[in-house]
């Protein structure tokens, strides 16, 4: 059985941001007491062109959010969250090593093909050496390894995504739990990236009851 330490969500500026929402939780397997227990897992969750000002949370009056806006009542919210840069690329890279895009030049040098500096140290680098499993849900286009995202990453589940080729937000999650219970007992660091509301509206049919 997993268990919930604590939540921790920021949100970004009221307006169309390009990282509305970024969710930090920690988690750690319960079972019997042990003199050393292992560290919590950290899951990292993005969600993608979000609109800040469309949620619930924010005061929308319409019930766009209702999962997001409980939980939102037992964490934290941020209503100011400052990004690196309007855009994926750099964004991934400070949130990944902590630094400015000049330093770890992810989308800031097209000389070194825009690649993530090998001279930073990623989180997930961080926290392989540390025995933990390491693992990354990804479907932008500029998440793809080929920028050097994917270092200290034991698993990289890329999906180009775009307007044709649609990884539903369900089958993400699915992954992840999947992911999740496949590391049960051991510390992790897993990150999801929820790309769904980034591309054209994709209605569902409603089942008729």
């Amino acid at each position: 059985m997993t268990k919930v330490l604590y939540t921790h969500l920021i949100v970004g500026r009221k307006s169309t941001t390009a990282w509305s929402i970024v969710a930090f939780l920690s988690f750690m397997a319960s079972g019997c007491a042990s003199p050393a227990p292992p560290p919590p897992s950290v899951i990292l969750i993005v969600v993608d062109t979000l609109r800040a000002d469309h949620l619930g949370l924010y005061g929308h009056t319409r019930p766009t959010s209702p999962a997001l806006d409980r939980w939102s009542r037992d964490g934290k919210v941020y209503e100011f969250a400052h990004s690196t840069s309007p855009w994926t690329l750099p964004t991934f890279g400070s949130l990944y090593t902590g630094y400015l895009p000049t330093r770890h030049r992810a989308g800031f040098s097209k000389q070194s093909g825009n690649r993530l500096s090998s001279s930073v140290e990623t989180l997930a680098e961080h926290l392989s050496q540390k025995n933990f499993r390491t693992g990354a849900i990804t479907n932008n286009p500029f998440l793809s390894a080929s920028f050097g995202l994917d270092r200290g990453f034991e698993i990289y589940d890329h999906h180009q995504g775009n307007n044709k080729e649609i990884r539903r937000a369900q089958d993400v999650i699915d992954r992840a739990l999947a992911m999740i219970d496949a590391w049960r007992g051991d510390s992790f660091f897993l990150m999801i990236h929820v790309f769904y509301p980034h591309l054209n509206y994709d209605a569902q049919a409603k089942v008729k009851g």
